[in-house]
């Protein structure tokens, strides 16, 4: 989906928001409705993917590791 065809939806999923809830909802709480709504069947499928990943075994790395590895690398790229 490009970037005007989700400006267009997020347009007309606040102008219906805001005249059935009113004017006195805040822009940032209009959005965060609108990105639960359009975005929830991606959510879901990331969930899913994550719980299929944990079933196989799957658990991941500690976040100290990952951030210790994560910084590594972008050292390296930036020395290079």
């Amino acid at each position: 989906m490009t970037t005007m065809q989700q400006l267009d939806e997020f347009s007309r999923f606040a102008k219906q928001l805001v005249e059935r809830e009113g004017e006195q909802l805040p822009l940032d709480a209009i959005f965060d409705r609108w990105h639960q709504e359009a975005f929830r069947d991606d959510d879901l499928a990331r969930i899913q993917a994550s719980a299929e990943d944990y079933g196989q075994g799957e658990r991941g790395v500690p976040l100290d590791t990952f951030l210790a590895e994560f910084d590594a690398r972008r050292i390296s790229e930036q020395n290079q």
